[in-house]
């Protein structure tokens, strides 16, 4: 899923940047709704250093939350 490396390379920031998604991830979810504007396109990519997409855009809106 994601590379941090490993043995005398790991990231430093590893901890931190996995607690930051299991955090804000959830939150993103449950407060937007999320619509792939060209559903029927192919995602396209390339990999140099970094794996970098093309194509895949997204509309994010809030969602209307009810009164608890």
């Amino acid at each position: 899923m994601f590379t941090f490396g490993g043995g005398s390379h790991l990231c430093i920031g590893k901890n931190l940047a996995l607690l930051e998604m299991n955090k804000t991830l959830p939150m993103l979810f449950r407060d937007y709704e999320f619509e792939l504007l060209k559903p029927h396109e192919d995602l396209k990519y390339h990999s140099t250093f970094f794996v970098v997409q093309h194509g895949l855009d997204v509309r994010m809106s809030k969602r209307n939350r009810k009164a608890q």
